[in-house]
């Protein structure tokens, strides 16, 4: 696998953790709501 790949595969890992994150913090908002 080239590098270049390699970075943006884990950008874009990063990117959908920090989703996953903030979703889950909604959801905590809701339920203390």
């Amino acid at each position: 696998m080239p590098p270049i790949r390699s970075q943006s595969s884990q950008k874009l890992a990063t990117q959908e953790g920090k989703i996953l994150l903030a979703l889950s913090d909604l959801q905590n908002n809701l339920i203390v709501y």
